[in-house]
């Protein structure tokens, strides 16, 4: 794909020494900002000019040990020597300050006596602060006053320091670790939540490794702990001979340079090589670490073998994401600018404006580099240092940048001496990179065809590449120039920049020409006498070398048809992983996934029709399924991204349509088979086919079952906070994929309400084949291998039919079942809720009216609970309320204890039987005391409706489904409806007590606190049962009063407790 710049100004800083980094500083003053460790200045893009001071910060600057913006560039944010912290707002002028710990004091002084990297990282709000070294120290600065940070005055602000601790498993870098390097960065979206990552990337032996810090801030902190976060530590190892192509351990400064993308689902390392060849960019997911490499094309070299003093030349030295997390912008220490798409690889560009015209090529020459060699005479030690040594130690030596804007298609490349200033034209968007992607792969897919000589029909007519031109449309943009390239009136800027941005002039301008505002001389005029200055060739990293085809052709000799189709399958799987990655933020996504499907399955047509159907590997061969269960995995490794996205599983319903045309290909004969009259059927097409079903199974249930996120409490008699399940579902961060297939959480969940129960009919399908061969296979008794085929058979129809039973379908068809009226669970399945409700409390009165029916009470048991399920899943409590308290009123008037003229619920009929009733009771008691214990809730399934289990006793395996409900939801219903008079605890205990359930009131009580009603109840319990046994409580296990809740037992944890206290306090 070709990506079109537009130059827009191109300057030379009027300054004596170069600028490391560019940053964009406020939002509605916005400003470009030159900036260093210790020094700050506002540019002028259109002229260069600068501003050496800025009133607010420059009584900081002598002792600031280092600065950083925010992402967002609204604040910028310094660590200084004394361990304080400054925030200074360009919109407002505001300057911040926070007060210093021992802890952050002792870091200072050790990084400074240690020269060991410090980065400082500060949210876009500026409420959060993160310091960090190298080394894995990290400190978290939090504001805990809103007021004082936008006050209009400046000051001090309030706040907290953490230390965030790493475990004791994590590798963490040591100062001897030259190439390590760190990235940071906040992040705040509907996916990720408020978080920060950070990553810290260096090598051992020959592995790449990944230390990865997440930290997120829940929305309720006072139910997640004092601090109001969760920490999360991981470090993963990637062998770096096993990377595409294959790198080598470089210990070197600058080696690997790492940038979160601005979503946090990805992590960027470029791994520089001493071969340029082997230069990559590895993209790591932030979900569970699957990773693709991108090759950079020998960074330009065109040759193999180069001079090891050139070798660091073709580095990449800087690198940034773009603000939607498209494109990765990388400068060369060359000078040359190149761009990778998200995942993908290299992009094509072309750039036009101030007589800056290249291209179309891969890498755009900016800013060569110009090299000073001096002589070298005997004894002054410069020939002992490494070449990153020398560089280093050259302060006058070019320093390149790329910084993308943070909201624009803006980016500024720089040398350090000179800034250029790019704009993407034509506003790209991520459906348009992956309709090019698509098309491109669908072109390669029809020559490979066409090589073939082949009819790629096979039921893929559907499947036309000319239907995604017409999914996205072309999108025009306006011509206005941001507030930062706009002229403000005090310098003649076109003038100006007309007369000094010609390429022609660029290297004597940078080195030659005066600064008009800096002191002493111009940066390149007080070099030593002797040496040579070296200019690096402009032409020499303009295009991309196909290096992986000279690799592949030499190594594996691998035929060119073979080779064609390795990058094919290369396409289609980025492809996947690019629209996985970004979710509902590409437009189509849908349609043009589903294309994208279709293609894969063209491209298995084509392996299949490959001649002796064997794709070669160096000396191994492999088969044509072996190859298909290899894509299919890759293709799933992808598939847990699009469970984060906030959009719900878009892709779930086009990976079971994938996963059945799939199988119907392999299952179906091709044209040179039936021509032969050989049949496509046999054991081993069928143990494809199952090793199919059942690696997409495992990944559908894996992908979309969500799991509970677990919180910090303390509830209850234990005052230590401990881990509890919440009725929050979430999608787990920074997981091995790995280590998660090993601990499932969905295996806890019922086969048929699994993901993977969408397969049903592919499975069925894939049953009536299996049947129809082995009645044909036993037509050729006689043959060779008779016995072994009807073997593999049976072990496969085994597992077939193991597999529909589980989801609850019967293999044969049975008796026809009797034909109902439509009933409240089906209006509930379809989510008529209120048409429900209205046929459950019709069925009870017609139940009602069958005198004598045997199912009479178990009918209407099972109707009152599916409306009292029915009316919690919406959190209509006021009704749900009114529907128990009737009941509960109905027990006691049957019971002779109460008149019959004050019930809540009229349409219920009188003579309801008591069983029905005061099932209703028991379980609503159940669910308020759930409630008031802070306990997960639950509900049965109105369509499928069950007693809630007991509140004292373990859940067993076999209590069936349990649907959660929100805590939160049920206390903001219980506002909204007025019925804090009602719905207490006391009501509850009453429900409990009403219902028969005095182990679980003392339970209730116990848990409360209120440990002497708990005593009373127990001992009141356990006296009826002494004084008249009844045989029925011994049958229900729920009836049993457990060690823990006697009365004796509680006395003694009182009287230890009460011991302890009085012991510790004298």
């Amino acid at each position: 794909m070709e990506l079109h710049l537009e130059v827009v100004s191109s300057s030379s800083i009027k300054r004596k020494k170069p600028w490391p980094r560019f940053c964009w500083l406020g939002k509605e003053r916005e400003a470009v900002f030159l900036l260093d460790d210790k020094r700050i200045s506002e540019i002028n893009m259109v002229s260069g000019r600068t501003k050496k001071k800025i009133p607010k910060i420059q009584p900081f600057l002598n002792q600031v040990v280092t600065m950083a913006s925010s992402h967002n560039g609204l604040w910028l944010c310094g660590l200084m020597v004394s361990g304080e912290l400054f925030l200074w707002n360009r919109d407002k002028d505001l300057l911040k300050t926070a007060s210093a710990v021992p802890e952050i004091l002792n870091l200072v002084a050790a990084v400074q006596e240690n020269a060991t990297r410090l980065s400082v990282q500060a949210s876009g709000d500026g409420l959060r602060v993160l310091v960090v070294s190298i080394t894995g120290q990290v400190f978290l600065w939090e504001c805990v006053s809103f007021k004082d940070l936008t006050a209009i005055r400046d000051g001090a602000v309030k706040g907290r320091w953490s230390h965030i601790c790493a475990l004791e498993d994590s590798i963490l870098p040591s100062e001897q670790d030259k190439e390590a390097s760190q990235h940071t960065i906040f992040v705040k979206t509907k996916d990720m939540g408020d978080a920060c990552l950070s990553a810290f990337v260096f090598t051992a032996g020959m592995k790449l490794i990944i230390t990865c810090l997440k930290i997120v801030w829940e929305e309720a902190p006072a139910r997640v702990g004092s601090e109001g976060y969760n920490i999360e530590w991981v470090t993963k190892t990637y062998s770096l001979p096993c990377l595409t192509p294959p790198c080598k351990p470089v210990r070197s400064r600058g080696a690997l340079v790492p940038a979160f993308s601005p979503d946090g689902r990805l992590f960027a390392v470029v791994l520089n090589q001493r071969e340029p060849k082997a230069t990559q960019v590895l993209f790591v997911s932030m979900q569970n670490f699957v990773s693709v490499s991108s090759g950079l094309g020998g960074c330009g070299s065109k040759k193999l073998e180069i001079p090891s003093k050139y070798i660091r030349s073709y580095w990449v030295g800087s690198v940034c994401w773009s603000s939607d997390s498209l494109f990765l912008a990388c400068v060369l220490k060359r000078g040359s600018l190149l761009m990778v798409s998200r995942l993908t690889g290299l992009l094509t560009l072309s750039s036009s404006g101030c007589s800056v015209d290249f291209g179309p090529s891969q890498f755009l020459p900016l800013h060569p580099l110009v090299t000073y060699r001096p002589h070298l005479l005997p004894g002054k030690g410069e020939a002992s240092l490494s070449s990153s040594g020398r560089s280093l130690r050259d302060v006058f030596r070019q320093r390149y940048s790329v910084t993308w804007h943070p909201r624009l298609l803006y980016l500024i490349v720089s040398d350090g001496y000179m800034a250029t200033v790019i704009r993407v034209l034509g506003k790209p968007s991520a459906a348009f990179l992956l309709k090019g992607l698509i098309k491109n792969t669908t072109e390669d897919l029809e020559k490979a065809s066409g090589i073939l000589e082949k009819s790629q029909e096979r039921g893929l007519e559907e499947f036309n590449p000319k239907t995604i031109d017409s999914v996205i449309s072309t999108i025009t943009e306006g011509s206005s120039l941001p507030l930062f390239l706009q002229d403000q009136g005090t310098l003649n800027a076109p003038k100006e920049l007309l007369e000094k941005v010609q390429v022609s002039k660029i290297i004597e301008n940078t080195f030659f020409e005066d600064d008009s505002d800096a002191d002493g001389p111009p940066a390149g005029s007080h070099l030593e006498d002797g040496g040579r200055l070296e200019f690096a060739s402009m032409f020499d990293t303009v295009h991309a070398q196909d290096f992986e085809k000279e690799c592949i052709s030499t190594e594996r000799k691998t035929p060119g048809l073979h080779r064609k189709l390795g990058k094919i399958q290369s396409k289609l799987l980025t492809a996947w992983a690019f629209a996985m990655s970004l979710g509902t933020a590409v437009e189509n996504r849908t349609l043009l996934l589903k294309h994208n499907l279709c293609c894969m399955l063209r491209f298995a047509a084509l392996l299949q029709l490959i001649p002796s159907s064997v794709v070669h590997a160096g000396k191994k061969k492999i088969s044509v399924h072996v190859c298909l269960l290899r894509l299919l995995r890759a293709l799933l490794a992808f598939l847990p991204w699009d469970g984060i996205h906030a959009g719900g599983p878009q892709c779930l319903g086009l990976v079971v349509s994938f996963t059945q045309q799939l199988v119907r290909l392999l299952l179906t004969p091709t044209p040179t088979s039936q021509q032969a009259g050989q049949c496509p059927l046999s054991s081993r097409a069928l143990s494809t086919v199952l090793l199919i079903l059942q690696q997409v199974s495992d990944a559908l249930d894996h992908a979309y079952s969500l799991q509970r996120r677990t919180v910090w409490v303390s509830a209850g008699k234990d005052p230590q906070p401990h881990l509890c399940p919440s009725d929050i579902y979430h999608v787990p961060q920074l997981q091995d994929s790995e280590d998660e297939k090993s601990s499932f959480t969905h295996r806890t969940q019922p086969l048929p309400q699994r993901p993977s129960s969408r397969l049903l009919g592919v499975w069925q399908w894939v049953y009536r084949i299996t049947q129809e061969y082995m009645e044909e296979v036993k037509n050729f008794k006689d043959c060779d291998g008779w016995e072994e085929e009807q073997h593999q058979l049976r072990l496969i129809m085994s597992q077939i039919q193991a597999a529909i039973q589980a989801t609850g379908v019967k293999l044969e068809e049975g008796p026809a079942l009797l034909s109902y009226p439509v009933s409240g669970e089906h209006f509930y399945l379809f989510g008529s809720y209120f048409k429900s409700d209205k046929a459950w409390r019709s069925q009870i009165c017609k139940e009602n009216l069958k005198l004598g029916c045997d199912r009479r009470v178990f009918k209407e048991t099972q109707l009152c609970l599916a409306l009292l399920y029915s009316l919690l899943s919406q959190y209509r409590l006021r009704e749900a309320q009114e529907f128990g308290d009737h009941m509960a009123r109905l027990v006691l008037h049957k019971a002779g204890h109460q008149v019959a003229d004050s019930f809540p619920c009229p349409w219920v009929p009188v003579d309801l039987h008591s069983d029905a009733a005061c099932s209703v009771v028991q379980n609503l008691g159940r669910f308020m005391a759930s409630y008031f214990t802070n306990q997960p809730l639950y509900i049965r399934p109105p369509h499928h409706v069950g007693l809630l289990p007991p509140l004292h006793l373990p859940h067993a395996l076999s209590v069936g489904r349990l649907v959660p409900l929100s805590q939160e939801e049920v206390s903001r219903a219980v506002r909204l409806q007025q019925l804090s008079e009602v719905w207490t605890v006391d009501y509850a205990r009453d429900l409990l007590l009403l219902g028969g359930l005095l182990p679980e009131a003392v339970w209730l009580a116990y848990h409360l606190g209120d440990w002497k009603s708990a005593v009373s109840l127990s001992l009141a319990y356990t006296n009826y049962c002494s004084d008249k046994p009844d045989f029925t409580l011994l049958k229900r296990r729920e009836l049993h009063l457990p060690v823990d809740l006697e009365a004796k037992t509680i006395f003694q944890l009182e009287l230890e407790c009460l011991l302890s206290s009085r012991s510790e306090s004298q």
